[in-house]
């Protein structure tokens, strides 16, 4: 960094700096959710949950160029499926602006 400071805000809160920086949906997969019911949760796998992941929030999906560069192939059945309150994009950036900020 050759001695440079450079300002960036640190999240504290629940969920880090993500929750500040990034504000990004990360929603269980199936495997987490199968994971969770083989360490003991009963009831806690893709099958009873799965249908509740996309209830609270809609995607909306960038045009096709970006979403191949993000290979976005796996948000489809999501992006169909949720029709809930909070509405959720991708940002038009095929590549992220921090690293080049750290340079």
């Amino acid at each position: 960094m050759d001695n440079r400071r450079i300002g960036l805000t640190s999240g504290k809160l629940l969920g880090g700096s993500s929750s500040i920086n990034v504000q990004a949906i990360v929603p269980p997969s199936a495997a987490d959710l199968d994971a969770w019911e083989k360490i003991g949760n009963k009831g806690w796998d893709w099958k009873t949950i799965g249908p509740y992941v996309s209830k609270p929030f809609s995607i909306s999906l960038p045009d096709e160029e970006t979403a191949a560069h993000l290979n976005l192939k796996w948000v489809g059945e999501l992006a169909h499926s949720g029709q809930g309150p909070l509405k959720a994009s991708f940002s038009d950036e095929k590549e992220n602006p921090l690293g080049k900020a750290c340079e």
